[in-house]
């Protein structure tokens, strides 16, 4: 990465960590898991964190591109993603009770909720659903834990998610 690059980066992760955001994606489950390769750093932030983000991206659009897809800024150049949590019920009860590194439970909630995400690519998600397995088959991987995040209109999974881990866990096939 250049210099001016890397400069770049470091002011950015600076911006979106002085504030409540949650490292997500592979450099997170790193943490619990074995290693995938990636290049790019995935956060989730709030919204107030997201709008910062936003006009960082814009003041410097000069200097790096970028692609706002919404609720998602997508950096190629830095190897950075945000993603806003505000207006995702789970995502936003996550980052409410954790920041910096999830705990697995925490993660898994965010994989479960992009597995079963329909604007998501499929590969994306399978990526996902492989990556929910992994952290849901650690040995103090907590069930209820995970289940708490499951707030409204989510709650009505709980049983689901719960059956899933349980097979999981078992080895029997799932339905991706």
């Amino acid at each position: 990465m250049p210099v001016e690059f890397a400069r770049l980066r470091d002011e950015l992760v600076q911006l979106i960590e002085s504030d409540r955001h949650l490292l997500i994606g592979a450099k997170a489950l790193i943490q619990y898991t074995r290693p995938r390769f990636t290049q790019d750093t995935d956060y989730a932030v709030e919204q107030r964190v997201f709008r910062r983000v936003r006009k960082w991206f814009r003041d410097h659009a000069d200097a790096v591109s970028f692609e706002d897809v919404g609720e998602a800024l997508r950096c190629p150049p830095l190897a950075i993603d945000v993603v806003n949590a505000t207006n995702h019920p789970v995502l936003l009860e996550v980052i409410r009770r954790e920041n910096g590194l999830p705990s697995p439970e925490g993660l898994a909630a965010f994989k479960y909720v992009a597995r079963t995400s329909l604007t998501r690519p499929r590969t994306e998600r399978i990526q996902d659903f492989a990556d929910f397995s992994r952290l849901v088959a650690l040995d103090a991987f907590d069930i209820a834990k995970l289940t708490a995040y499951l707030v409204p209109p989510f709650d009505a999974q709980r049983d689901e998610v719960t059956r899933l881990i349980a097979d999981i866990r078992a080895g029997r096939p799932v339905q991706i």
